[in-house]
């Protein structure tokens, strides 16, 4: 105890540590946690239609627990086509973007991402155009109502998006809703038709991954 009284100010600094280093730790599976949550739901509201997921089989795991996989030649969506029961195939392509406001300031929303990815059509599309129409080229964007909210954004306004391959700026050609969701995942969406989401996005030939709607002789497995 003489000790301790002695040396009071290494007690003090040395539980300060340990209940600081805790905090920093547990705060850290928090984090993950939340992140995971968020990604989980995104993506089972995003692929509650489709009836087949194809993606490539080499994967790797990000810091948060989170998988990556390979890009898949664009290709390879012809040939599941032909597949007999495969009604219809397109393109999964989807990537990190940040549409920028008009104030010059980028649009986030805490814990969740900012995606850009390809819209698809018909029975695949998981996005019903609330205003205007789908993109069709590489100067046209969609924005999701949430993300067009936060942005100021209305038809035929100036976008610019922010994305690994470059900065662009695109004419916003339609607004989207997913079902009564306005944004999946909370996360903010700048949709592209599926040559421009490979060019921007992605890579010139290659999708993330192919969406398959089965035909009505195809039973639930």
């Amino acid at each position: 105890m003489r000790s301790v009284v002695a040396r009071w100010p290494r007690l003090v600094l040395t539980a300060l540590a340990i209940v600081a280093s805790t905090s920093f730790l547990s705060g850290t599976f928090i984090f993950r946690d939340t992140i995971e949550r968020t990604f989980d739901a995104l993506f089972a509201d995003v692929y509650e239609r489709v009836d087949g997921f194809v993606q490539s089989s080499n994967s790797v795991e990000n810091l948060f627990g989170l998988e990556r996989r390979d890009r898949l030649p664009s290709s390879i969506i012809a040939e599941i086509e032909a597949v007999p029961g495969v009604a219809d195939a397109q393109a999964s392509i989807q990537g990190d973007a940040v549409v920028i406001a008009k104030d010059g300031k980028p649009i986030e929303r805490p814990t969740a991402p900012t995606f850009g990815a390809a819209i698809n059509e018909g029975d695949l599309s998981v996005w019903r155009v609330a205003e205007g129409r789908l993109p069709i080229g590489g100067d046209e964007v969609v924005l999701e109502r949430l993300t067009a909210d936060d942005g100021g954004f209305v038809l035929g306004d100036d976008v610019k998006v922010n994305a690994d391959n470059g900065s662009r700026t695109f004419t916003l050609v339609g607004i989207v809703e997913y079902d009564d969701i306005i944004a999946p995942g909370n996360a903010t969406w700048a949709l592209f038709d599926e040559p421009t989401a490979e060019e921007f996005i992605a890579k010139p030939g290659f999708v993330d991954a192919v969406l398959v709607l089965a035909d009505p002789s195809v039973g639930a497995v």
